[in-house]
């Protein structure tokens, strides 16, 4: 049986490991968002990180959407697209987490043709779709509860 020195000791180094890990995906978080026609016009186009980094973005993947997009829609689409990653229950969902309100509608029109209702929750199989096609404009981090029961 441990003693509650040594339960204390791990539960420290659990602390410790969780709040690294949050750290390193919040740093991961852009600083910036770039609208997609700026992004083109870059030559290397990317966005700065909170941790100081840079996120490049694949050129071919910017004019893949730019083309799939109709022009009324280039200058409301904000890069990159941030999503957070859940399991509710053996589903995965990936919520959008980016604070632009057009990226929902964006990201509604990729998916269904349609942007007059946003899209904040894509199940696996569409963000499977999104990703294949759009690699380097999407950002996931991971929403994890640790919180008695599962809750929080």
């Amino acid at each position: 049986m441990a003693t509650g020195e040594g339960v204390s000791r791990i539960f420290r180094s659990y602390v410790t490991r969780v709040y690294a890990d949050k750290r390193f995906f919040e740093e991961i978080l852009p600083r910036e968002y770039k609208e997609l026609p700026r992004l083109l016009e870059e030559d290397e186009p990317s966005v700065e990180l909170i941790s100081g980094s840079r996120h490049y973005f694949d050129k071919r993947e910017l004019l893949e959407l730019s083309n799939s997009l109709p022009w009324y829609l280039r200058g409301f689409t904000k890069l990159p697209w941030i999503f957070t990653y859940a399991r509710q229950g053996f589903v995965g969902i990936y919520k959008l987490i980016n604070s632009d309100p057009w990226s929902g509608r964006i990201i509604a029109y990729l998916i269904r043709g349609d942007y007059s209702k946003p899209m904040l929750e894509v199940r696996e199989v569409e963000f499977q779709r999104l990703l294949s096609r759009f690699k380097t404009l999407i950002i996931v981090t991971l929403q994890i509860n640790i919180m008695e029961g599962g809750e929080g």
